[in-house]
């Protein structure tokens, strides 16, 4: 039976005696707990917001700070990731220092992780991971603590530390073996071979790729059968894999269809159009609408940019250099140094198309240290091909 909603306005709600405030402010957080589409979700938004307003005179700062987290969270499966880092900080600031914050300090703090990661800021994403899972250790929750783990490790991916994101994937793995939810373990394996494959390790990466589409078929999870085919996709074109890559990667956009996402969708459409690029199909147009798709999702058009660049470079070798240097912005400023060793690499290309061997050495060099830094095997051997030893 749905639950009713408690969608009266804010001055209603304030005519309420505390305790029957408080018993609508139950009722309303346990009702936007569950699954709707966009409108409910944006309904459930309105009702917090009149629910804000009148609870504030009850000086109850663990209610604001859960209104603020669940406004947040409902934000975040929106899409509308800025306002929901606005939502879960001004939660987290708020419940880390009251009594009985404790829960929705970790909740907020849970969540920052997960959006500064899918937003491309590495940084913020690894210190909320790192200090969430010690939160999730201490409240006994393992499969949270699974979880947030592996958004710790994409966060290390993202800054091209890979020692620290493998440790992170391997402390996930050992996390889910014993617990008994499919999805988990499926993460589990799903983000182990993510980072050995970002890595250029391959070889490696690909029995977990393996394992996590079994158990993400098994569990029904077409949404991490997605992901899982555009990441290998992607590590398998670095390899020069380009079958493999092409099968992934159009399973991959199949399946955004049928979801109906654009979660990472861009990233995964630019590195088909760099499949074409591999094989010497044009792919401006491609690209072009991967660099669309990926409008509000910082780090994904960064990869965009870059790729839709490298189309360019033969056509229009301006609007490339455009391109290329607004991937690498993006890049730096976000201290996504694996991303940005790649964009030096086009850089060094495009460069080097027009004549100017000083400025293409330049770039090769920066995208040759930071690779060498990283022990990105797959990036070492691309500026081989191109005469960097």
């Amino acid at each position: 039976m749905p639950i009713q909603r408690h969608g009266c306005g804010s001055q209603k709600l304030q005519k309420l005696p505390p305790y029957g405030l408080r018993m609508e402010a139950d009722a309303l957080l346990k009702q936007v707990s569950v699954p709707g589409d966009r409108s409910v979700l944006q309904d459930n938004i309105d009702d917090l917001a009149g629910l804000r307003e009148a609870v504030e005179e009850l000086s109850d700062v663990p209610l604001l700070a859960s209104i603020d987290y669940w406004t947040g969270r409902l934000q975040y499966i929106l899409g509308d990731f800025e306002a929901a880092i606005l939502e879960a900080t001004q939660s987290f600031e708020q419940a880390e220092t009251a009594s009985g914050g404790a829960r929705v300090a970790a909740d907020a703090g849970n969540l920052l992780a997960r959006i500064h990661t899918i937003q491309g800021a590495p940084r913020l994403a690894i210190r909320f991971a790192k200090r969430n899972a010690s939160q999730m250790a201490a409240l006994g929750n393992v499969m949270e603590q699974a979880a947030i783990t592996s958004v710790l490790a994409f966060g290390y991916g993202i800054n091209g530390k890979f020692e620290d994101a493998v440790a992170a994937a391997d402390e996930v793995v050992r996390l889910a073996a014993d617990l008994d939810h499919l999805p988990t373990r499926a993460a589990a394996f799903f983000y182990r071979g993510f980072v050995l494959g970002w890595w250029g390790k391959v070889d490696e990466a690909e029995p977990d790729f393996a394992d996590a589409l079994e158990l993400s078929h098994s569990a029904n999870d077409l949404f991490r059968v997605y992901v899982a085919h555009g990441w290998r996709g992607q590590a398998l074109l670095q390899a020069n894999e380009l079958a493999a890559a092409e099968t992934d990667l159009d399973r991959c956009l199949a399946l955004a269809k049928q979801l109906g996402t654009n979660f990472h969708l861009g990233a995964f459409q630019a590195f088909r159009a760099a499949l074409d690029l591999r094989r010497g199909v044009p792919a401006v147009e491609t690209s072009a609408e991967a660099v669309a798709i990926s409008d509000g999702q910082p780090w994904g058009q960064s990869i965009a940019l870059r790729i839709h660049g490298e189309a360019l470079i033969e056509t229009d070798p301006h609007a490339a250099g455009v391109a290329l240097q607004q991937a690498l912005m993006l890049q730096r400023g976000r201290e996504c140094w694996y991303d940005a060793a790649w964009t030096n690499l086009a850089l060094g290309n495009l460069h080097r198309h027009l004549g100017d061997e000083p400025a293409s050495l330049a770039a090769l060099a920066e995208a040759r240290r930071a690779f060498a830094d990283m022990g990105v095997g797959s990036g070492i051997a691309a500026l081989k091909e191109v005469g960097i030893a």
